[in-house]
């Protein structure tokens, strides 16, 4: 064996392995830009600010704390790319309504071309819906046979988002 190909075998074993960090960020245009570098699925998640909740509602959000802390989904995050946006700021506002302003909180699943919506909550999310949402979509394909309409197809995907 030569002196080169054992070095590389010995610093191969002693180098520390790696730890990966889920990608997530509080900017949905910071985490579009790294999805399609990466070419993951995006996770979307836009909350409500508490200026967003009346006095007699509770203020229900999904963080990324919470996310980070659920036995069943964080070992799914390192699947996607994820944006957890506050809707009660001026761009979270924006991103809001181009997502056409649904119910809050809201979550969504952007596939890894960013090109269609493969889900879209239609009732407000839990931690329980969001576990079976990352375990079902994290190739980032639909598992349906979701075509181009509906919310299946994503023109929010293909905005410009250069100024958020």
């Amino acid at each position: 064996m030569h002196w080169s190909t054992l070095i590389l075998l010995t610093a191969g074993l002693a180098a520390p392995e790696a730890v990966v960090e889920p990608l997530q960020f509080d900017s949905y245009t910071q985490a579009y830009r790294a999805a399609g570098t990466v070419h993951k699925p995006m996770l979307v998640i836009l909350n409500p600010s508490v200026a967003q909740v009346s006095a007699t509602q509770t203020l229900q959000t999904i963080t990324r704390e919470q996310l980070q802390a659920d036995e069943r989904i964080a070992p799914l995050l390192d699947h996607y790319v994820v944006a957890v946006v506050d809707t009660g700021t001026e761009v979270g506002q924006e991103v809001h309504r181009r997502f056409g302003a649904p119910a809050l909180p809201f979550v969504a699943v952007i596939d890894e071309y960013q090109k269609k919506q493969v889900y879209r909550s239609t009732t407000t999310p839990t931690l329980d819906t969001v576990a079976t949402i990352v375990a079902k979509y994290k190739t980032g394909a639909s598992t349906s046979n979701l075509q181009a309409g509906a919310f299946g197809d994503c023109p929010n995907c293909r905005k410009n988002w250069s100024n958020f």
